[in-house]
């Protein structure tokens, strides 16, 4: 499953209120956000501890590779994140990465 940033919307007639629309946005809590986030973030860590996970060299992380060994959920959400942040979550992810206590120099 990939993430994407389309929304469905669904459009009918309303005979009764012929020059009213309506509609009703059902958007995420801050809280379940932040649990997609920490999936996301969660999953690449711990891919990131097992050598074997993924390909990488001394200076970068191969994401594609990483992305590809995540589990379904830990999948999903990154490509969220992937999807609203693009770069900037690998970004984020290397800086918090290596500034936790997993990362050995």
């Amino acid at each position: 499953m990939r993430a994407c940033t389309a929304v469905v919307i669904e459009l009918s007639y309303n005979r009764s209120f012929p020059d009213k629309y309506s509609a009703e946005i059902v958007m995420l809590s801050k809280q379940d956000w932040r649990e997609e986030v920490r999936t996301a973030y969660e999953g690449c860590r711990r891919r990131l501890i097992d050598p074997d996970a993924i390909r990488r060299d001394e200076d970068s992380i191969d994401w594609e590779s990483l992305a590809s060994v995540l589990k379904d959920k830990e999948k999903v959400s990154y490509n969220k994140m992937i999807a609203v942040y693009g770069g900037v979550f690998h970004e984020a992810f290397a800086k918090a990465y290596v500034n936790s206590n997993d990362f050995e120099s």
